[in-house]
């Protein structure tokens, strides 16, 4: 805008400069003005005109007048200033039309989303009616009719209404579900989806098969997408494969070369209570290469409470490299109540790492299994004087029978540490 204005500004002060072809001298450096009769006649009749004219009219003319007196010749027809007067004005009507065209366009997109929002909520409520009525007061084959269902962006509705829905009712209901989605023919919907949707689409509609209502015969190759480069399809596809695949419920974990995070685990662990899957031999995968499909299944075990014949699947793992395996090898070891617990910890106390030992000693005490035998031979073998406060102080909170040991203990130690140690919790608890 600034350089337009700046260009009119040039054009017009070059446009009267000496040398430009607009002021004529005489030799005498004199203005050479010439006025005859008809020349007189012409002002005279000009002067009428500008009476008849307006007030920018009139300013116009005079300085047409003024600037033509010493130019020799009209500045309209000399001036480029002028001349470029249509190319600016067709460059404003480019702006103007610009300008109304851009407002319209937005004006028509908020109309169209105004729209489809609108007819949205009235589909949604409808559908919503339908569905409570049919939940409540019908028998299960008394399927209802739903009105233009044969619009996707209805059946998408329906899709997601009975996804929330499933994932808030059971027993009887989740039947009913069944049937709506069986009958009114969903699933080639969301095999199409999933085939020739974008990333996002696919994992949208994949997390859609993952309840149990959407249960059929797959058409689609779930399997394909178990090792997806996309992590969130994967996880979807995962917990589809579940879902419809239940005698093979975690069978993609052989194998699997991705980490398992704790995001992953928790929703697999969410789907297959929800949908109440079978659990697999959950043992078999304490082989597993990959070691957060180990820390996946022991800590399955421990949540399901599933012993083994044989403990020395779950003893051996103390040895491993990978601290957070031992560490779940703990905890499931206890959870368990597998015997000889407290010897394999205090035989392997001092390999373990401080974070590890401190874990461990809250798992105990939160089961309340530290007893005095095991935390008086971890005191004789602990070195490190942090180790032994959080030791001591969470011994001391573990009962009210603690409290008392911990008592004596600072009256019959010899070791002025400790002694100090015990007194500091001992003051700072009471």
């Amino acid at each position: 805008m600034w350089f337009f204005i700046f260009l009119i500004a040039l054009l017009f002060m070059f446009s009267g400069l000496p040398g430009s072809g607009y002021y004529s001298y005489s030799c005498t450096g004199k203005q050479n003005v010439e006025m005859d009769g008809y020349s007189l006649k012409k002002v005279s009749d000009a002067r009428l005109e500008i009476k008849k004219m307006g007030l920018f009219e009139e300013l116009n003319e005079f300085l047409d007048q003024r600037l033509s007196r010493s130019s020799g010749g009209s500045f309209r027809n000399n001036s480029l200033f002028y001349k470029l007067i249509p190319f600016f004005s067709f460059l404003m009507i480019v702006f103007i039309v610009s300008i109304v065209a851009i407002m319209v366009l937005v004006f028509s997109v908020k109309y169209y989303r105004y729209y489809r929002d609108k007819k949205r909520k009235k589909i949604w409520a409808l559908y919503k009616e339908i569905l409570i009525s049919y939940l409540n007061e019908q028998n299960e084959t008394d399927v209802p009719y739903l009105p233009n269902l044969d619009h996707t962006t209805n059946k998408k509705i329906l899709i997601e209404q009975l996804f929330e829905l499933a994932n808030v009712i059971y027993g009887r209901k989740q039947i009913k579900l069944r049937y709506l989605y069986r009958d009114n023919n969903l699933q080639p919907y969301l095999i199409k989806k999933i085939r020739r949707g974008t990333w996002p689409i696919k994992s949208v509609y994949l997390k859609y098969l993952s309840i149990r209502p959407f249960r059929g015969e797959m058409l689609v190759n779930l399997s394909r997408f178990n090792e997806s480069s996309n992590p969130q399809v994967r996880l979807n596809s995962q917990l589809a494969y579940i879902s419809q695949y239940s005698d093979q419920a975690l069978s993609f974990l052989k194998g699997y070369s991705h980490t398992l995070t704790e995001w992953d685990q928790l929703n697999l662990y969410e789907t297959l209570i929800h949908n109440s899957i079978p659990v697999p031999d959950l043992y078999e995968f304490l082989q597993s290469g990959n070691e957060s499909v180990i820390v996946f299944a022991l800590r399955l075990i421990r949540w399901y409470y599933l012993k083994s014949k044989n403990p020395e699947d779950l003893l051996r793992l103390i040895n491993h490299s990978n601290e957070q395996i031992r560490l779940e090898a703990y905890k499931t070891i206890v959870e368990l109540k597998v015997r000889g617990v407290d010897d394999l910890f205090r035989y392997y106390y001092l390999n373990e790492t401080p974070a590890v030992k401190k874990v461990m000693i809250d798992y105990f005490v939160r089961k309340k299994q530290l007893r005095k035998q095991m935390y008086r031979e971890i005191l004789e073998i602990e070195t490190d004087n942090t180790m032994l406060f959080y030791l001591l102080e969470s011994f001391y909170n573990q009962s009210l029978n603690n409290q008392q040991e911990l008592k004596d203990l600072r009256d019959q130690t010899e070791y002025q540490s400790i002694r100090s140690m015990c007194h500091h919790i001992i003051e700072n608890a009471s």
